[in-house]
């Protein structure tokens, strides 16, 4: 099949050179983009997260693989200008053929050919009949996500009174909109207590008037720190438009907080555990919400109210990065847009690009850098915690290996150009497996990233109305 091109596209105030940096491969079916990412696979299973040796090991061959960077700088360096965020819709161009051969040799020389047997993992796999399907590794990974915990029928969900004045209540109080505050009970024990915001239009002005009509849906998810509070505005502006805006706390956050340092103790609780969550342990960073946000689709799911096929979600940083692992091992996301979330975390321990992001949790990592007699935090350390606090994130369910799983459904990635937190170098990997997966199941169209000029980590207006009409695209 012809060969599509994803759109790239960085948007600033004006017209501005900037440089970028691309690989590409052909990849003409599901099945012919196996062995490739088994080669990724099998480098991150052989790297144990925490055993300084293997981890010196995996540094070597990031240094010499063809996906490092300074590889990729002298041999495929391209100048686009671009126009304003409203007008730029660009497109990476395909290496040419010297180039790729350049990249064949190189592959070859390091002896990364992929083994013949699937790995558990392994977005994508032959879609002959008697291999593993997307699907079954899709549902493989969510139960492996779930830690031992059955969905079984609709978690239970209770109506909570509205405090009048409070964020909440002045948008209740308003004409033309229906609110609903809810708790949805997703495991045994408090976490397990979900705070749940639902806004929708009232039909001509009726809260009940509209109730079986089915309405798109768009979750909103916040990031570290905040609340549903933070996400209110947001939701009010989808629901005046006709969606069904949903979100919820995550955990240790909002009305999961129970103590003013909830989420230091818990992060740290799991790392002085040392367990790898498979009997329902609390993993707190990010898996624990993620089989929120499943359950909170299964509720979802019970609501006549809801389209269940136009249901789409984001989130901002750590929402971000909810949003990219649930729809990636939830086909029920019908459409994602993670902003300021996507990054490469193995990649970030390779290139000693962890500092930011360790900055946003620092006292898991002091306290792992104690335990671990480290007069400071370093690879070794980082990688031990992430192992511990959200185990497997560096083996199973890094960005190259899940966000290609979103694929054929329209998926949007937002960051800062200049994010240290989620840093644009360690993208080029997750971005091209997700490429050739759109490629392969023909909805390249469906995929797009965007790099904001001159951002850190910060989600912008720009972002915001980029979101927007993402899903006025696809939902509405």
């Amino acid at each position: 099949m012809p060969v599509s091109q994803v759109s790239i596209t960085s948007y600033s105030s004006g017209s501005t050179p900037v440089r970028l940096f691309r690989t590409s491969r052909t990849f003409s079916s599901v099945s012919s983009i196996r062995n490739s990412r088994k080669s990724l696979r099998d480098r991150r299973v052989g790297s144990s997260s925490g055993d300084p040796e293997k981890l010196k090991q995996s540094k070597i061959f990031a240094e010499s693989s063809m996906w490092n960077r300074r590889s990729v700088l002298a041999v495929a360096a391209v100048t686009i200008s671009f126009a304003s965020f409203a007008s730029s819709a660009l497109s990476f161009k395909r290496l040419s053929t010297p180039v790729a051969a350049h990249f064949s040799k190189r592959k070859a020389k390091l002896n990364i050919e992929a083994a013949s047997t699937p790995e558990r993992g392994m977005p994508y796999t032959s879609a002959s009949p008697e291999e593993d399907t997307l699907e079954t590794e899709r549902n493989a990974l969510k139960s492996w996500l779930a830690a031992g915990r059955e969905a079984g029928k609709p978690p239970k969900v209770e109506s909570q009174a509205i405090v009048p004045n409070s964020a909440l209540g002045i948008i209740a109080a308003k004409d033309g909109l229906s609110v609903e505050s809810l708790t949805m009970t997703t495991e045994e024990g408090p976490q397990g207590q979900v705070p749940v915001v639902v806004i929708k239009k009232n039909a001509d002005g009726d809260a009940s008037a509209g109730l079986n009509k089915q309405q798109p849906v768009i979750i909103y998810l916040h990031a570290t720190g905040a609340s549903i509070n933070e996400m209110l505005g947001y939701m009010e502006t989808a629901a005046s438009k006709g969606y069904i805006a949903v979100a919820i706390d995550c955990r240790y956050h909002g009305g999961r907080a129970y103590s003013k340092d909830e989420y230091k103790k818990a992060l740290i609780k799991a790392w002085v555990d040392d367990h790898d969550g498979s009997n329902g342990q609390a993993r707190p960073f990010l898996l624990d919400t993620v089989w929120d946000l499943i359950r909170l689709l299964d509720y979802l799911g019970t609501r006549g109210d809801v389209d269940q096929s136009r249901i789409g979600m984001t989130g901002i940083s750590l929402g971000g990065m909810h949003t990219w692992l649930t729809a990636a091992v939830d086909t029920r996301v019908a459409v994602a847009v993670p902003m300021i979330g996507v990054q490469n975390f193995r990649w970030a321990v390779e290139q000693n690009r962890w500092q930011a992001r360790v900055a946003s949790i620092p006292w898991v990592f002091d306290k792992a850098r104690m335990d671990l007699a480290k007069t400071q935090v370093d690879s070794e350390v980082v990688s031990a915690v992430w192992s511990r606090i959200a185990p497997g994130l560096l083996d199973k369910l890094d960005s190259s290996l899940t966000l290609p799983m979103i694929a054929p459904r329209p998926l949007l990635v937002l960051n800062g150009e200049e994010d240290p937190r989620c840093p644009v170098e360690g993208l080029e990997e997750p971005l091209q497996f997700t490429q050739e997966a759109y490629e392969a199941l023909s909805a390249i169209q469906d995929f797009q990233f965007r790099a904001e000029k001159g951002v850190g980590h910060a989600m912008t207006p720009n972002m915001a109305e980029a979101a927007e009409m993402w899903f006025d695209k696809y939902l509405h």
